[in-house]
């Protein structure tokens, strides 16, 4: 069968190249004329197929490709402007109360004279005091003032509050508390406005506008004054006790007279 058509073709090209060239005849027209349109034909199919396959893929496409495609523009930054306080906010700062710094802690001072340390002369001091050494001289402190058992002091002592657990020559005046300790030893007065606790030994006269402890080691040779005596089992004292009457605003000591009030 294909040598079949191959011969007929070739018979055709044959008749065909033999055909006597001159104008075209009205069949040739006919030809050439629907030659043509099956051209048009064609080309307006492959561009109606053209079209259909372009809008498929605009179809397809996503609505950000476009953008993908497209370069990247700078856009210009716009410099940042320091922000101003208002007024109203102004004014509230101004107006809101400032905290007052705190005052730094003070470290409470104290005074220490060790053992062994001799000091010649008279000592004053504002602060709580410490003392196991040796002064030749009075002793004055406005607050606490602690006589170690081996203190020795060869003058008066006035203090805010004192213990004594050692010796003094000289009197020892207090403005609130005294208490000597049962190594304590005075060979002076003893006077306290509020209240004396003795369980040493004291050489003189007691006096207090409170009230008289006597522990059962105390030991004094000498008058007592007081608003109210305690005499525990064992105290010992060799003297004359008056007893301070209430009305009485400070002690008085002993040996001293009152002052009447003037007529």
């Amino acid at each position: 069968m294909a040598n079949d058509k191959d011969r007929k073709d070739h018979r055709q090209g044959q008749g065909a190249s033999q055909r006597p060239s001159g104008p075209p005849t009205g069949r040739d027209q006919a030809a050439n004329t629907a030659e043509e349109e099956a051209n048009r034909r064609r080309g307006g199919l492959f561009q109606r197929f053209g079209a259909r396959f372009q809008e498929a893929i605009e179809t397809n496409r996503g609505p950000g490709d476009d953008d993908d495609l497209a370069e990247p523009v700078a856009q210009p930054v716009a410099a940042a402007r320091p922000v101003q306080p208002s007024f109203q906010n102004r004014q509230t700062e101004e107006a809101a109360p400032r905290s007052a710094p705190r005052p730094e802690p003070r470290m409470s001072a104290k005074t220490v004279i060790p053992e062994g340390v001799i000091i010649s002369g008279s000592l004053t001091s504002s602060s709580d005091t410490e003392v196991s050494g040796k002064i030749e001289g009075d002793v004055v402190v406005e607050g606490r003032l602690l006589l170690g058992t081996s203190a020795l002091i060869s003058g008066n002592v006035k203090a805010t509050v004192c213990r004594v657990d050692g010796m003094v020559d000289g009197k020892v005046e207090c403005t609130q508390d005294l208490d000597i300790g049962e190594s304590g030893r005075l060979t002076a007065d003893a006077i306290a406005a509020n209240k004396i606790v003795l369980a040493g030994q004291v050489t003189g006269h007691v006096s207090t506008g409170g009230t008289l402890r006597l522990l059962p080691t105390a030991r004094i040779a000498g008058d007592i004054r007081a608003r109210s005596i305690v005499i525990e089992e064992g105290a010992f004292f060799n003297g004359k006790c008056i007893m301070r009457p209430s009305g009485e605003s400070k002690p008085v000591p002993v040996g001293e007279k009152k002052e009447q009030p003037r007529s």
